[in-house]
């Protein structure tokens, strides 16, 4: 297995932008750590979850409902399922098959451990939408931009054309956005439950990058 060098995936850079993102979400987690377990809706959400409220209409329910059973666990696992066989037949690359469904089930267990380590109780949510267990961080955000950012990475990394390379990350990024904003559009999280999801999710996403690149470098130099 071979990983090609792009210039958007030096681990320098991602390590540099891993520490401040990490202390925002230390001292986010912190501010609010008493108003999330006790439940108490954050003044951020009160005034996001009122303006989203203001335009849900049928239709915008509904196209939002496309992009959380996305995110939901059976759609990663049907992704998952794709991607794997992809890159099986296109690369024969066993490391990024095994980290991607390690990111795939292991951001779906640091999910539910932080959900019950916090103990936010979920908005009142129409018995329809899928969810499960407590409320924050959200499940969709975080482990949507784990998984669906670590194939993106994998995807641009061995690109060529510059412009295959931006439709393929502004694609997954506006993906990664959707389906955390539908948790809110669905009323299934609070608006800050999303943001927590994203922000852990990415710093997990960053540190899922730099395992796959060390380790590949380690299995190149022993061949």
């Amino acid at each position: 297995m071979e990983i090609k060098k792009t210039e958007n995936t030096q681990g320098n850079r991602l390590f540099l932008f891993l520490i401040p993102l990490t202390v925002f979400v230390v001292i986010y987690t912190w501010l609010f750590i008493n108003e999330l377990k006790s439940g108490e809706v954050i003044s951020v959400d009160k005034v996001i979850g009122e303006l989203i409220s203001s335009i849900s209409t049928e239709f915008v329910v509904t196209f939002f409902s496309i992009f959380t059973n996305i995110g939901s666990k059976w759609g990663i696992i049907t992704v998952l399922i794709l991607a794997v066989l992809y890159i099986w037949w296109k690369y024969r690359d066993y490391l990024g098959m095994s980290i991607l469904i390690i990111v795939a089930a292991g951001g779906d267990q640091l999910n539910k451990y932080l959900k019950g380590s916090i103990g936010r109780e979920r908005p009142l949510i129409d018995p329809s939408i899928y969810a499960e267990g407590y409320s924050f961080p959200s499940g969709h955000a975080m482990v949507g931009i784990m998984f669906f950012g670590f194939i993106a990475y994998y995807l641009i990394a061995r690109m060529k054309d510059q412009k295959i390379k931006r439709v393929v990350g502004w694609s997954m990024g506006t993906i990664i956005f959707l389906i955390g904003i539908s948790r809110i559009v669905l009323n299934a999280h609070y608006p800050t439950d999303v943001f927590g999801g994203f922000a852990i999710g990415l710093i997990m996403l960053i540190i899922s990058i730099l395992v796959y690149e060390e380790v590949g470098k380690l299995i190149n130099k022993k061949k």
